[in-house]
């Protein structure tokens, strides 16, 4: 479940977010995203979980992706176990979202 603090969501279109994510996966590798500061550790670990929901959108992480991770909890104090937290808990709630929607039925969006 997304953080409360954060306003931030991330697109709802699967082209969209990759798009977004692979530029935003480039710019790291280069060292030229503009990640913005949080204010205070909560916030940080809001802004991980945005972050780990994002790359997570397909299901996989990569190693560069994993990397990325690792550099802005870095830059914002946190520690390694934050984001091994953030990446279990967004798998968590990806598999219960979709193990609702088995039972369920997919929700329709007019």
């Amino acid at each position: 479940m997304a953080h409360p603090s954060c306003a931030w969501r991330p697109p709802t279109t699967k082209s969209g977010r990759a798009t977004r994510v692979d530029q935003l996966i480039e710019q790291a590798a280069a060292k030229s995203t503009n990640i913005p500061t949080p204010q205070n550790p909560s916030q940080a670990v809001a802004y991980l979980e945005q972050l780990a929901h994002v790359i997570l959108a397909d299901g996989q992480i990569t190693r560069q992706e994993k990397k990325l991770l690792k550099r802005f909890s870095d830059h914002v104090g946190l520690a390694s176990v934050d984001v091994k937290l953030a990446i279990n808990r967004e798998r968590k709630r990806s598999y219960q979202a979709a193990k609702k929607e088995l039972r369920t039925g997919p929700t329709l969006v007019s």
